[in-house]
């Protein structure tokens, strides 16, 4: 049985966004990512993978506000 997701995945994509925006995309690495968010790696790539496809998603997310 899967386990229950201890975290709201649409604040993971805001504090995300926030990083991106602060330290720029390319100079974000995925630790950064894993301690801003307060999620351990393994919960971060299950839920959004990698660095790209978690910013498709805040990108995706973004996209639906407007």
């Amino acid at each position: 049985m899967p386990r229950v997701k201890s975290f709201n995945e649409e604040e993971v994509l805001t504090k995300a966004m926030c990083l991106f925006w602060k330290q720029g995309y390319s100079a974000t690495f995925f630790q950064d990512l894993v301690y801003h968010l307060g999620i351990n790696r393994a919960s971060l790539y299950d839920t959004f993978g990698d660095k790209k496809e978690l910013s498709n998603s805040i990108n995706v997310a973004l996209s639906l506000l407007s």
